[in-house]
């Protein structure tokens, strides 16, 4: 059983789903995909998303309870996924690129590529 605020079993029976989409802790592994709530990251929200059946609109403020009995769901928008730690390539591996390299421009697109490996 799903732990949701209020002993609901899931997020259409919890009194509040606004809250719980925000607040409120519980594993949603045993849901849905359809169900399952986006996973929370360090940025705060720059706005919403609320969504009624095929109906989306965009807004920079929270839904309240009567939309929320309404039908209406919301999910947080960022400004940018958070960034990556970019990972470099170690001497070794340069050394190596530049002996199996014939020219400059074979060192340069293999070098590329391989920051494209780590970094992707």
């Amino acid at each position: 059983m799903t732990k949701m605020c209020d002993g609901a079993a899931s997020i259409q029976e919890c009194p509040h789903p606004h809250n719980c989409i925000l607040n409120c802790q519980f594993n949603d592994a045993e849901l849905p995909k359809s169900e399952q709530l986006p996973q929370r990251t360090e940025q705060e929200p720059v706005a919403w998303m609320h969504v009624q059946g095929n109906y989306e609109e965009p807004s920079f403020r929270q839904l309240d309870d009567d939309e929320v009995e309404r039908g209406w769901r919301q999910y947080p928008l960022y400004t940018h996924p958070p960034q990556r730690t970019w990972v470099d390539l170690t001497d070794e591996e340069l050394e190596i690129l530049f002996f199996e390299s014939k020219d400059a421009v074979e060192l340069c697109e293999a070098i590329q590529a391989k920051h494209k490996e780590k970094n992707t």
